[in-house]
């Protein structure tokens, strides 16, 4: 007579946890996954979530494009040695009865006609101070020996509260010819594209630009007045131009 298999009979069963001992049949089982049935069902996530997963990737990504954008188009430019000025700025009388204008709440007296080309050696963006709304930009600028790249090279220009400053050491030139030979503009545009086309300068560009000398007052602030020679040092040695026109040379 055969014999008939065990008989287990059946039960609802709850699956243990991983790793917990179950007894089936007076046989011990270690389960060390999980039952299939158990494991979870994978769901998409909300839409919202997905698409924080490449927003932020996609914003560094453009922030590291401006970063490198900005630092190209700001880029100092190099030439051979070499002077790139021959010649010193313009400065004429102006016509008699040349009259004052106002501009962004200052008077603007003319005090002499003036072109100007040169190297720029040294670029500083202002625009916190009492007359960064009408001056945005300050251009320590050269011509003869500070055209040259064998000099600035070895001259460091900086920029601090308006005026210029250089180390000049290693160039083995009279600080009186460096001086004679480079100074502080501070700029006034005359319009929104002499503004853009200034604030695009780089430093090491030659460039040529026409306006004037000015004196700039406004009501609560110390009146500016530009420096009319080009051999002076010091408070009040800056050049004030209100530039009507600039262009890059090649």
């Amino acid at each position: 007579m055969p014999v008939p298999p065990p008989f287990f009979p059946q039960s609802v069963v709850t699956a243990p946890a991983v790793g917990a001992p179950v007894e089936v049949g007076g046989v011990v089982i270690r389960r060390s996954y999980a039952p299939e049935s158990l494991r979870p069902v994978s769901q998409a996530a909300p839409w919202g979530e997905r698409a924080g997963l490449w927003i932020k990737p996609l914003l560094i990504l453009a922030t590291l494009a401006w970063g490198g954008n900005a630092w190209w188009s700001s880029r100092p430019v190099s030439h051979a040695p070499g002077m790139l000025v021959a010649e010193t700025p313009h400065q004429r009388d102006l016509p008699a009865g040349a009259k004052p204008w106002e501009f962004k709440g200052c008077e603007i007296r003319p005090l002499a006609a003036y072109d100007i080309t040169a190297r720029v050696v040294h670029r500083e963006r202002y625009r916190f101070d009492g007359m960064s709304d009408i001056s945005p930009l300050d251009l320590g600028v050269g011509w003869l020996l500070m055209s040259d790249q064998r000099y600035l090279d070895v001259i460091t220009f900086t920029n601090s509260g308006r005026f210029l400053n250089f180390n000049s050491a290693e160039a083995g030139l009279p600080w009186s010819v460096i001086q004679t030979c480079a100074a502080n503009m501070h700029i006034i545009p005359a319009n929104d594209g002499v503004l853009d086309a200034m604030l695009a300068l780089r430093e090491g560009q030659v460039f040529r630009a026409t306006g004037s000398l000015v004196e700039v007052t406004r009501p609560g602030v110390t009146p500016w007045r530009s420096s009319l020679s080009r051999e002076d040092s010091g408070n009040g040695a800056c050049e004030i131009m209100w530039v009507e026109w600039v262009k890059p040379e090649p």
